[in-house]
C-alpha cells in the first residue's frame, strides 16, 4: 500500500470513475485534487432489435423475474437479496430470482473460489432461505457473456444490492438494456444511478427497503418501463465507451500540454 501511494502521488495525473472514489484518494494520499481527472467508466450498447431478435419469446424462467448479476460473497449484498426474498414473494405472486454469478468461499475469513460445500457462501444463503421459496430461486453459476443479453433481456428488475462499489459497472450493464435496477447509497453508485429516475437506491443491508424497492417497480409496470428508458438514455449521454475515450483522451492531453508548457 505504501508503494501504491508513494506512485499515486509523484503522478501527474490520477484517474477516478466517480467523485466519491476521488475523494477518497485525495483524503488518503493528500494529492492535489486537481490532479485528479473524473473519467467515469464506459459501456458497449447494445443493439435493443438484435436483443429482441435473438433472446426468443419465451423467457429463461417464469416472469416476473429478478436478476442479479455478481459474484456470491457478502461485499456484492447478495446476502440481502436472499433475505428480501420471502417478503417479495409474499407480496407478488409467481416471482422468480435469477442470480448469476460465481460462488465464494470463506474460510477462516480468506475468501477464495475453491472449497468445500461447508464454506460455500452459496449454500449457506440457500439454509437461510424458507423451503417454500427455494423452487422461485435459481442459482446459475457463471454464466457465458455471451448469453447474458438473454436473461437482461427477459428480467423485470434488475437488483445489486451491493455494500460498496466505488462505480459499479453492472448497474450501466443492465441501465443499456433499458432495466430498472436496485442499488444501495454507496459508494459512487448514486453517482451512476439516479434515484427515482434511472433506478432506486436503498439503504445498505437493509433488507425491507430492497424488498419494497423491488416490489413496487414489479407491481407499477409503467413505472419501470419509464425507468428503464431513462437509465438507458442516461448510459447514452455519460456512460459509453466513446464517452469514456474522449474523456481520457482530454484528460492525457492537458497533461502533456502542461508538460511541454
Amino acid at each position: 500500500m505504501f508503494v501504491e501511494d508513494a506512485v499515486v502521488i509523484r503522478s501527474d495525473l490520477v484517474t477516478c470513475s466517480t467523485k466519491s472514489h476521488a475523494n477518497i484518494i485525495s483524503q488518503k494520499t493528500g494529492i492535489d485534487p486537481e490532479k485528479v481527472a473524473l473519467i467515469p467508466l464506459g459501456t458497449e450498447l447494445p443493439d435493443l432489435n438484435i436483443v429482441r431478435s435473438t433472446s426468443g419469446s419465451e423467457p429463461p424462467f417464469p416472469k416476473p423475474m429478478v436478476l442479479f448479476i455478481g459474484r456470491i460473497e457478502r461485499r456484492k449484498g447478495i446476502h440481502t437479496l436472499i433475505e428480501a426474498i420471502p417478503a417479495i414473494m409474499r407480496e407478488i405472486s409467481g416471482v422468480h430470482f435469477v442470480i448469476i454469478g460465481r460462488d465464494t468461499y470463506v474460510d477462516e475469513h480468506v475468501v477464495s473460489f475453491q472449497g468445500s460445500d461447508r464454506n460455500s457462501f452459496k449454500s449457506a444463503l440457500i439454509r437461510k432461505l424458507p423451503e417454500e421459496c427455494r423452487k422461485n430461486v435459481h442459482f446459475l453459476g457463471y454464466v457465458d457473456p455471451e448469453l447474458i443479453p438473454r436473461y437482461m433481456y427477459h428480467c423485470d428488475v434488475f437488483a445489486a444490492p451491493s455494500l460498496y462499489e466505488s462505480f459499479g459497472q453492472v448497474y450501466i450493464e443492465a441501465m443499456s438494456y433499458e432495466k430498472p435496477v436496485v442499488g444501495c447509497r454507496t459508494g459512487g453508485v448514486p453517482e451512476v444511478v439516479e434515484d427515482k429516475k434511472t433506478g432506486l437506491l436503498v439503504d445498505t443491508d437493509n433488507p425491507a427497503q430492497l424488498a419494497d424497492a423491488i416490489i413496487s417497480l414489479l407491481k407499477d409496470k409503467d413505472y419501470a418501463i419509464a425507468m428503464g428508458i431513462a437509465g438507458r438514455c442516461s448510459v447514452e449521454e455519460k456512460f459509453t465507451r466513446k464517452k469514456m475515450a474522449e474523456r481520457t483522451l482530454k484528460a492525457y492531453e492537458m497533461v502533456l500540454n502542461k508538460r511541454i508548457l
